[in-house]
This record gives structure tokens, sequence and C-alpha cells, in this order.
């Protein structure tokens, strides 16, 4: 063979060899992992943060991101195209999708196959009418068209499926000659997708519908439930405002009423506001007795260290867990929720309109001291002042000796607000003293308002949580905190602060105060980011514009206090307000936050509660 055909098969044997090399090697894959997997289930209007990897991909394209279900809005990506392993926020629609799931697919950008992977996550409502199931007791205070305060309390009985099929209520108002009392309620309720709902009662006396209830005997309350357990409730009708609470009763024995407990009740009486506190003893036989443990606060006419002796009637409670509480020539329905915790709102034929709350003392009792008050507390009080409305929210720190070693407060008082606001004002040799039965008080100097100084202390079970009285596992380490001083006075709780970053996620809210129309209630729903913002809807009663605003959008914003850990500044935006209105929270533990309105024309105060 010649050396020019030699060259040629030398040649050839390499195309040969050179194209078997790529048959050998193709080109890999690409393939598209969740990493981490997508939760299986996630609940209306919340987000979760979602990261694809791509591999094999050597240009690089990243992620393109889509979802799908069986409605119109399946809800919303953050972004809908990330580099590989990089975060996009997945938010879900505010209504469960047809079919309960929606489809997450996230596909490779460059792949020509169709790369891609999927999970699907179930959306869940926060609640529904089969939440509700059992008997539930409630209580409400705030004002008529007349201007005067009313106080009611009752026992409602859900069956899960949106009826009312029994209840009682008691209600009096300081405009009333006489209080209509163990009235009889039937009804219905509603609940939507975000746990807000609403329950029309129809309260009749002897069978008659009673005109002093709601509009005709027909009363109306709306409401947002933040577990299956505790709802936040208030009227909403033409005739009533107020606050209060819905919460899930566990007994209705009249012998469990045992040991000692802590209360207060706050209203009016005659003209005159008013506040009592103090701590009490039940023998599991109907009596009561306090030795020189009751404080009282009428229109700055302050006294302490006053005794009673109080007598439940019977001593046996009816099925809605109801009896009367007789002392001093004064009757009161009370209401149990269970062994350590009951409503109580008056019942007399006069002008004196209160309602409040017992709560057990537990173990605890008879073994309190000044080391029972240790570490950091968020407390809030709401009442009356000289000026107005008084609210106030604010932490101290105490030493468990004896000593508040610091403190500060936000308060407003009919307008008055702290001279120098986004600060607090800061409380000053702070001082405390605890016996061992749980009554106890406190002083302390506020720099901007002299006229705060003197409070109340009434040790509880530590394992209550006196916001959510069903909740054991959160929200306990409490104590009622009373403001007893000549020019303001005010009802409130002392909570334990067991954190102090901002709850993200889906939370029940609620306000109750004067606004520039005059006396307004709120009650709503929000989802939260944690850290900047929460937004959602609520139903609000301005009673006297008149109006009742239902499922209008409210709206916040807050920001840190970088000195106070726990303290938030910002907005609070109802209904689209221009000027919205300047909000404080203290976050107490992962489910609660107290909050004021810190605003010159504008008075309000309420909760933050985690939806469960």
């Amino acid at each position: 063979m010649n050396r020019k055909n030699l060259l040629f098969v030398l040649a050839a044997l390499v195309v040969i060899v050179s194209s078997g090399c790529r048959s050998t090697f193709p080109k890999p894959p690409i393939l598209v992992s969740l990493i981490p997997a997508p939760p299986a289930t996630l609940e209306v209007g919340l987000s979760t943060p979602l990261s694809a990897t791509v591999t094999g991909d050597t240009q690089n394209g990243g992620v393109d991101w889509t979802v799908t279900c069986g409605s119109a809005n399946c809800g919303s990506f953050s972004v809908a195209h990330t580099a590989s392993g990089a975060s996009t926020t997945y938010t879900a629609p505010t209504t469960p999708p047809t079919g309960g799931t929606v489809t997450i697919t996230a596909a490779s950008t460059a792949s020509t196959s169709g790369a891609n992977a999927s999970a699907t996550i179930t959306i869940t409502p926060v609640a529904t009418a089969g939440s509700l199931t059992g008997q539930y007791a409630f209580y409400v205070s705030g004002y008529d068209t007349t201007g005067s305060l009313y106080v009611a309390g009752g026992s409602v009985t859900l069956d899960g499926m949106g009826n009312v099929t029994a209840g009682e209520e008691d209600f009096n108002s300081s405009s009333l000659g006489t209080p209509s009392v163990a009235d009889t309620l039937t009804g219905t309720y509603t609940v939507g997708n975000d746990g807000r709902g609403s329950m029309v009662l129809a309260a009749a006396s002897g069978g008659v519908p009673d005109p002093n209830v709601g509009v005709g005997g027909t009363q109306t309350l709306s409401f947002t439930v933040v577990n299956n357990n505790h709802v936040l409730i208030e009227e909403f009708d033409a005739n009533f405002t107020s606050a209060g609470s819905l919460d899930l009763q566990t007994t209705t024995a009249a012998t469990a009423l045992t040991g000692g407990y802590s209360f207060y009740f706050q209203g009016t009486d005659g003209p005159n506001a008013y506040v009592a506190a103090g701590v009490m003893t039940a023998d599991g036989a109907g009596n009561f007795t306090s030795t020189a443990d009751v404080d009282i606060d009428s229109g700055g006419s302050v006294s302490t260290g006053n005794s009673f002796t109080g007598t439940l009637a019977g001593p046996t409670l009816d099925a809605s867990g109801r009896g009367v509480l007789t002392y001093g020539g004064d009757a009161f329905a009370i209401y149990v929720i269970g062994p350590e915790v009951f409503r109580i709102v008056d019942i007399d034929s006069t002008s004196f309109a209160v309602v409040g709350s017992a709560f057990g003392q537990g173990a605890g009792a008879g073994s309190f001291s000044q080391a029972s008050l240790m570490g950091s507390f968020v407390f809030n009080n709401q009442g009356f002042s000289v000026l107005g409305f008084n609210e106030q929210v604010g932490l101290l720190t105490t030493d468990g000796a004896g000593t508040i070693s610091t403190g500060i407060i936000d308060y407003n008082q009919g307008g008055v607000i702290p001279p120098m606001p986004p600060a607090p004002d800061t409380i000053t040799a702070g001082t405390y003293a605890m016996a061992s039965n749980g009554y106890g008080s406190a002083t302390g100097t506020v720099t901007g308002n002299s006229a705060i100084t003197t409070f109340g202390v009434y040790m509880t079970d530590p394992a209550l949580n006196l916001s959510d009285p069903n909740n054991t596992t959160s929200g306990t380490g409490s104590a009622l905190f009373v403001e007893l001083d000549s020019e303001a006075l005010g009802h409130g709780v002392l909570v334990s602060q067991a954190a102090t970053s901002a709850t993200a996620g889906n939370n029940a809210i609620n306000l109750d105060g004067d606004v520039i129309v005059g006396p307004v209630d709120v009650v709503g729903q929000v989802s939260s980011n944690g850290s900047s913002a929460f937004s959602g809807s609520a139903d609000a009663n301005e009673l006297f514009v008149p109006s009742q605003l239902s499922s209008v959008p409210l709206a916040g914003t807050f920001s840190a206090d970088t000195t106070n850990a726990g303290r938030y500044t910002g907005t609070l935006s109802l209904n689209g307000a221009i000027a919205p209105y300047g909000l404080v929270f203290y976050q107490a533990n992962g489910g609660l936050a107290l909050h004021i309105l810190e605003d010159p024309l504008n008075v309000g105060i309420g909760v933050i509660e985690q939806q469960q």
C-alpha cells in the first residue's frame, strides 16, 4: 500500500473513533428537584418559601414557577422566575379552591423536553362552622345609642352546623330601669374561611322578644375565631356596640368553684366610672369570702382593703352554667367556663352596671410572695380618666424582691399621649408588694404623666392564660392588673413576656375605643409578615354615625423598637382611611400582643391573638 492510501485509511479510522466516542458519552438530561419539599398543607392567606434546584442545565436558565387548581384564584408567587436554588414565596388564596388543593410546578426554563417537578398543597380554612361545637360562655361591655354603658353575659350551645340550639343571657344598661335577666337564646351562626363570622341571636323573656336586647330582641354579634375554644366578639347592630369574648365551657358544676380566686369587675356606679378587684376564697358550697382584700375606685374615690361575704344561690348552677351570686345587697349572674374561670355580670335594678371575670389561683393559693413576680411582664389597662377613655400598655421588669427594676408605658387618656411619641414614658421609683393570698399592689412615677401612680396586682394560677382560658400551653403566668388613681381607673392583665418577636401568620384582632365619630368596636382577621406589615378585613361598628361596616379593609405597618424588646410602633388603617391611626403594641408571647391607639384624636385598646 502506498503512503497516500495509508494516510487516507488512518484519517478514516480517526473519524470513526471520534464518532464512536460521541455516542458513548451523551449529554446529561436536565432534572428539576423541589428542595426542600413544599408543605403538605397551608392555611388560606398564608405564605411559604419555595425553591427548586436544576441539574444538567449548561445554560443556567433557572426555574419558572406556576400554580394550577380547580378555581380562578390559585394563589400567587412573589417572583415567577428564579435562579436554580433561589427562593420564591408562594401565598395561598384567601378561599380554598375547588377540590381543596393547588399544584405547584417548577419547570426548567432551558429544557426543551419540559423538565419539571411538582407538588400538591392542600389549602385549608382557618375555621368552619364545625370548629365551634359545644357550649360557650360569652361576655361584652360597650355602649348603647344614648351613650350609656351596657354589659351582658351569657351562654350559647352551638351544634357545629350553624345553629344556636339553646342559650341564656343577662343584659344590663345604666339607661335601663330594670335589667333583662335570664333571657332565653336561640339563633344561627356562620364562619368564613378566615375565621370571621356572625351570630344572630333571638333573645326572649317569657317567650316574647325582649325589646331591651339588640334591635327588637334580635342581637347580632360579629366575631373572629382564634381557636376552637376561644373567639373574639363584638355586638354589631344599630343599637349597641361592644367588645368581649366567647369561650368553651368545660364544666357547669357548682362544686368545682373552690379555692382562691382573683377577680375584677368594671363599669359604672350611677354617674361614676367604677372598678373593683381583689381576691376571695370559695368553699365549694357556694360561699365566697374576702377579708380586707378588695380594692375599689369609684369616680376617683379609692378605698383599699375592703371585705365581703357572698353566696351563690342554690348553689346549683343551671344547664347554662349560670348562677346568681349575691353580696352586700348586690346581685350578679355568673357563667362558669371551667373550674378556675367564670364571668360576672351585674343584674341589679339600679344604675350600677358592671361586668368582669374571676380566675382561680390554683396550687399557688396561700403561698404567693414577691418572688411570684420576677422577670419581664407586659401589661394593659382599659378604663376611664378625667380626660376621657383611659388606655395603657407597657412593660415592667421586676426583681422578685419588691422592686420594679425597669418600666415603660404607652397610654392614651382622652387624646393625651406620651409627650414624645413614638418613645414611651418611663416608670421610675417602682415598687411592689405581695401578700401570701395573692393580694398585691404596685406604685411608680411615670415621667410624662403624674396622674398614673398606683395599681392593684392580684395573682392567678401560673398555669392559666387569662386571655384564652382553655389554653394551657402558652400565654400562662399572669395576674390581674388594675389602676387605682384619683384621676384614672381601669382593669387589665399582667402577662409574663415569653417572646418578643411579632407573630407572623394569621391573627385575630379587636379594638374597643372611641374615635372622632364616637364609640367604635372592631373585630377582624389579619395576616402578618411578622416584621413590618399586616392586612386583612374586619367588621367595625361606629355606633353614632350610625354605621355597621362589614368586611372592610384593615391594614397596619409596624417596626420594632430597637431599645425596648417586644415593643412595636406603627399605624393602623381601617376602611382605607387616608390618615391612619397611630398604633403601639407589646408582644407578650408567641400567641398574644397587647395594643392601643396612640393617637391624639382616637382612643382604643385591644389584642392581637394568633389563630390556631
